[in-house]
């Protein structure tokens, strides 16, 4: 019964998450490096712009979901 007070933001398998997480930046550093090699300037070795892409795509959803867990624990 004392389980049905936990919280909403609460996550019911905090290990599993911490994994996931711990485990999808790798995951997305991979995928970008991979697109903007793809898609990027078509040369073997990467460009300044190649790069500065790669920074940007990487830090910039890691700075928004920073933000939004200092949000959410603000909220709580």
């Amino acid at each position: 019964m004392g389980d049905q007070n936990v919280q909403a933001g609460t996550p019911r398998r905090p290990a599993l998450l911490a994994v996931m997480l711990i485990a999808g930046i790798p995951f997305w550093v991979l995928t970008v490096a991979n697109l903007v090699g793809d898609f990027g300037s078509g040369r073997i070795d990467p460009t300044a712009v190649d790069i500065l892409a790669m920074i940007v795509l990487m830090a910039v959803p890691m700075l928004a979901a920073a933000l939004v867990e200092a949000w959410i624990q603000r909220r709580d």
